[in-house]
């Protein structure tokens, strides 16, 4: 997708095509044009597929005219090749509970609910948020998650959450945590006791890096992801450039004198 552009400037849709011969020139095809009134504006997200096609999205402006705080959207192939795409307003967020701020993209879990991340959210800190399908076509909108801010908890949550084994999704917060710089957290659902988060691990700062803003992969129990500030300080006026961190289970480590158990 793009912030901007398009038939309204509010941002697109779009597919690239490879060449039909190798190095030839990609084509580009845009797919749908927001107009930033009811059908939103202004994506910041990626997107993902369902099982039969479809694309599903979040944009950051558009929806409710008070509020246009932006939207869940899908959008449906043509019937025939060369068609239109068609676009449908899943969720507005900004009635409520759900002025989820700034939203990620969503992830979709093995139930075909879609999970997603606000950055600001009803206490400003972040919100984890889930839409699952009914009956008739309609999806229900539901508040997994309020996160509770430095030093508890994470804070602003910018990018998508990543599945893991079991239905336990996975993420970062640009901010919050013990030293207010960032955190990596899990969320996963209890039977009895609902949808619990954890934090991970908090950022400090220092050659661990801080400010996470990407999602975290999963592989071979251990989490991998990048920071956008820290580790050495010969950079970014001695902030640092970043980090690619592990993290792993302590109970997996061979020596634990190098981190935080």
């Amino acid at each position: 997708m793009t912030y901007a552009g398009g038939s309204y400037n509010q941002g697109t849709v779009f597919e690239l095509s490879p060449p039909p011969n190798p190095g030839g020139s990609w084509t580009e095809a845009v797919l749908y044009s927001f107009q930033r009134s009811t059908d939103g504006g202004n994506p910041l997200a990626g997107l993902v597929f369902d099982e039969i096609g479809n694309l599903y999205g979040t944009t950051s402006r558009g929806g409710n005219v008070y509020c246009t705080c932006g939207v869940v959207f899908r959008l449906s192939p043509p019937p025939q090749p060369g068609g239109q795409w068609s676009e449908t307003v899943l969720h507005t967020f900004g009635s409520g509970d759900d002025n989820a701020g700034y939203p990620s993209g969503l992830t979709r879990a093995k139930t075909g609910a879609m999970l997603g991340t606000g950055s600001f959210g009803n206490a400003g800190c972040g919100v984890v948020f889930g839409l699952a399908p009914h009956a008739g076509g309609i999806w229900v909108y539901e508040l997994l998650y309020n996160f509770q801010c430095y030093p508890n908890d994470g804070r602003a949550p910018e990018s998508r959450l990543t599945l893991g084994r079991g239905n336990i999704f996975y993420g970062s917060t640009l901010a919050g945590g013990s030293a207010d710089q960032g955190t990596v957290f899990r969320i996963a659902y209890n039977p009895g006791s609902g949808w619990t988060e954890t934090v991970l691990y908090s950022f400090s700062q220092g050659p661990d890096g801080f400010e996470p803003s990407a999602p975290v992969l999963v592989s071979n129990n251990a989490l991998y992801g990048t920071t956008s500030l820290g580790g050495y300080d010969n950079c970014q006026s001695g902030l640092g450039c970043g980090t690619l961190f592990q993290l792993v289970p302590c109970a997996h480590l061979l020596s634990v004198n190098s981190v935080r158990c």
